[in-house]
Formats: C-alpha cells, sequence, structure tokens
C-alpha cells in the first residue's frame, strides 16, 4: 500500500536503466544502499524517501551486507541482505564444530522471503523461532518484545530515543530485497 513503510536492503537495481521500474513499487521507501548501489544519491531520491548505510529499529540494526560479530555489541539482530539463499554461520564446537545459522543475523533477501515483501512482525516471529534476540542487549537498552500489544522504543533518523509506541501501529512496515 501506498501508506506501507518498506526498508529496501540493498541491491535495488544493478542498471541504471532499471531505476525507472523503481516508480511501480508501493510504500514509503528507505534504501539501505548495498554493494551494487553505485549510482549518485539524487538518481535514488527520485524513487526513495531516504537513503541511508544502516538503520536501528528497535534494538537490532538493518544493513545491506551482514555486519562484522565484533560490530554487534549492543543489538540483538541484524536483519540484513546480500546473501540471497545463504545464511550467516559458525561452527558450534559442542557439536564437533557443525554448521549452524548464527541467530544474530537474519536474512530477509526475497530467495528467503518467496520473492516477496515481508511483514516486520514475521521478521521479528522468525527471529524468535530461531532462537534469535528481538532488542538491545548488554545493558544499552531494554529488550522489549513479548506479545504482539507490548511496547517498545521507536528510533528517530538521528538513533536518539523519541517515544514508546505499540506494536499495533507498525503492522504495515515491511522488508524487500531486490534479486538483481
Amino acid at each position: 500500500k501506498p501508506t506501507d513503510k518498506v526498508y529496501h536492503l540493498g541491491d535495488v537495481v544493478i542498471n541504471r536503466k532499471a531505476l525507472p521500474t523503481l516508480h511501480r513499487l508501493n510504500g514509503d521507501k528507505v534504501l539501505i544502499r548495498g554493494n551494487h548501489d553505485i549510482f549518485r544519491d539524487d538518481e535514488y531520491r527520485e524513487y526513495f524517501r531516504e537513503l541511508r548505510a544502516y538503520h536501528v529499529m528497535n534494538g537490532m540494526i538493518l544493513s545491506h551486507i551482514p555486519i562484522h560479530t565484533e560490530s554487534l555489541g549492543r543489538f540483538g539482530t541484524n536483519i540484513h541482505g546480500h546473501l540471497h539463499a545463504n545464511r550467516v554461520m559458525w561452527a558450534d564446537p559442542m557439536d564437533g564444530y557443525a554448521d549452524k545459522v548464527d541467530s544474530r543475523y537474519h536474512c530477509v533477501c526475497v530467495e528467503q522471503t518467496d520473492f516477496a515483501p515481508i511483514l516486520f512482525e514475521d521478521v521479528i516471529r522468525r527471529i524468535e523461532e530461531e532462537g534469535g534476540a528481538v532488542g538491545f542487549r548488554n545493558g544499552n537498552g531494554p529488550t522489549m518484545w513479548g506479545d504482539k500489544y507490548s511496547m517498545f522504543l521507536s528510533l528517530t533518523n538521528d538513533l536518539e530515543l523519541n517515544e514508546a509506541r505499540p506494536l499495533a501501529q507498525y503492522n504495515n512496515l515491511r522488508f524487500l530485497l531486490n534479486s538483481n
């Protein structure tokens, strides 16, 4: 819908000629730039309200490329793109160093979401089902997720505390990563 807030986690087009197709996408769009988003800012601003390198929301960090583990610090989860059908893995020494999905990272590439936008609530549900943390960690802010009626902190563009808002206000928040 035109009123949905949509975060595109990078690599929206590879070819400059494809930029005009972005007019067909609905919503109030924010671009988290990816490694293939190489055109001038003004070329993207026609289609996106805002361009960012990353975005912090509800104690989680959104990026195109998964951030380094040393940078996760206070964030519960890194919601990211870039990896397409792959996931960030780690070798579990308690299980013979078997590769396991690292629950600190959640990939929302279209290959992970059936090539469709995904609601924010569904991302949260997937993170929790995989044992990931939603919200801040390490005493740098509350982990405030519970049932659908929980309150949580909304962060402004400059990452300063804004105000508590009910989760229901964010029902139309969607993530999308173009598969280009």
